[in-house]
């Protein structure tokens, strides 16, 4: 039964997001484009291969989405051990492995094209990696990092580069019990309090089950650069 909810929970959310940021791409009054999909947390393929199937139909309506990419940031060797995590009393170092020779095959068993970006998030995720993914930014991702100190690394660098009003779904704030001071949503909190940032997260309404959806906020449209207004002139 919780498989089969997990399912169709999955397919809302990720169904919601396509359709949602098709849509803002298409508004008139911003100028804004499409994206992309990042996914943080990977472990057999399963979500990728939601997401490819979801985008080749959806392309069907929306034919822009045919240029949406998928990328996979993982260790592919399980989750990392932290001190940052001594408190976490669910996840344990080496869950969810799934290595990368596995994940491609999966994936591409469904004929889904995706990039795959391997290692953890301490070492991967640097600012050269942020420059070179500037000319691929996100407006779709999906955490699934479990640990706080893997989901504040991940926020950092997004914050860089991602698009503004990005859906971020996150996969498992519930499995804490929403605890402020443990996991995703240690790091939203963090995040959100930082100062230096582009922006900041603001809970969706239309969460469902575990699965937690975010909307990403600029603090100065008018001067980010990933994100720009329509003159009146071109109206």
């Amino acid at each position: 039964m919780n498989r089969s909810f997990h399912a169709i929970s999955q397919l809302w959310y990720f169904r919601n997001a396509l359709t949602l940021q098709a849509n803002i791409a298409r508004k008139k009054n911003r100028i804004r484009e499409l994206g992309n999909y990042y996914e943080f947390g990977t472990f057999k393929g399963n979500s990728l291969i939601t997401m490819g199937n979801l985008k080749r139909f959806f392309s069907i309506i929306y034919p822009e989405l045919d240029s949406l990419a998928l990328f996979s940031f993982d260790s592919f060797e399980g989750l990392p051990k932290s001190e940052l995590d001594h408190n976490d009393p669910v996840w344990q170092k080496g869950q969810f492995f799934g290595s990368l020779e596995e994940v491609k095959k999966n994936v591409s068993s469904y004929r889904i094209k995706a990039k795959y970006i391997k290692g953890f998030y301490s070492e991967s995720l640097t600012e050269e990696l942020a420059i070179e993914m500037s000319r691929f930014p996100p407006s779709i991702i999906f955490i699934d990092a479990d640990l706080y100190s893997s989901t504040i690394q991940i926020l950092k660098w997004l914050d860089k580069i991602a698009l503004p009003m990005s859906t971020y779904i996150f996969d498992d704030i519930w499995a804490t019990g929403n605890h402020p001071e443990l996991g995703e949503q240690k790091a939203i909190i963090e995040y959100n309090s930082l100062s230096n940032t582009r922006g900041f997260l603001i809970e969706s309404p239309i969460s469902l089950g575990s699965k937690t959806i975010f909307s990403f906020n600029i603090k100065n449209t008018l001067s980010d650069p990933m994100y720009s207004l329509r003159t009146k002139d071109t109206l």
